[in-house]
């Protein structure tokens, strides 16, 4: 097979076709940062974070997409590729909504941390994955069967091999997490509260209002 020569920082280095300059990079011993590319071979570049210089033509390119071409001529160094790169992070965080926060969490009317509840039940720590629950939700066999699960429908997971079944693992961890009744404190501040109804929600509220 015939191999490629190109220029990585004015070194010349002979690579295979078909090599990702990213690859190409790490080659020569340099460390080019990324955020969204995960090794797959029909990567498609997102965050713009891995950009490099071709000195040919002036133009910055995602390294992880672009492939070598016979006498390429890359800086993946120095201020200008620094500042590219800047450039492409402050524009996602510009444009940040919370997405590293689970969107599941997000969605749930209480807050409640999923996440944490779903690797704890994982683990088999299904007691400690209902005390998450109860911060946040204090009735979780009942809700486990009556809710509506909003937190499903924004699943990462959910395009892939559809969305983790929140609600029935809630319901799980009340049914099966040996834990004792959940104690409500005395009255000490003399002030009352009227809750009207006496479902699962007027009863959520009761027991939270006491709890503050």
């Amino acid at each position: 097979m015939s191999m490629i020569k190109i220029h990585i920082n004015g070194r010349e280095l002979e690579v295979a076709p078909g090599t990702l300059l990213l690859q190409a990079a790490s080659m020569a011993g340099y460390d080019i940062p990324t955020l969204c590319h995960d090794g797959e071979e029909d990567h498609i570049p997102t965050c713009m974070v891995c950009l490099v210089k071709d000195n040919r033509n002036g133009t910055f390119v995602p390294s992880c997409a672009v492939r070598v071409a016979e006498g390429m001529d890359i800086s993946v160094d120095g201020d200008e590729v620094r500042e590219a790169r800047k450039a492409a992070l402050e524009l996602l965080l510009s444009d940040h909504t919370g997405d590293c926060e689970a969107p599941c969490r997000i969605s749930c009317p209480a807050h409640m941390n999923i996440p944490l509840m779903n690797r704890l039940l994982a683990e088999g720590r299904t007691a400690e994955a209902l005390e998450v629950v109860r911060r946040d939700i204090i009735l979780p066999s009942t809700l486990g069967r009556i809710c509506s699960a909003p937190c499903e429908g924004p699943c990462r997971r959910k395009p892939m091999d559809g969305a983790i079944s929140v609600c029935m693992l809630k319901r799980y961890a009340g049914d099966h997490g040996m834990l004792p009744p959940p104690q409500v404190p005395p009255l000490v501040s003399g002030k009352r509260a009227a809750v009207i109804g006496g479902g699962p929600a007027g009863l959520s509220a009761g027991y939270y209002i006491r709890q503050k």
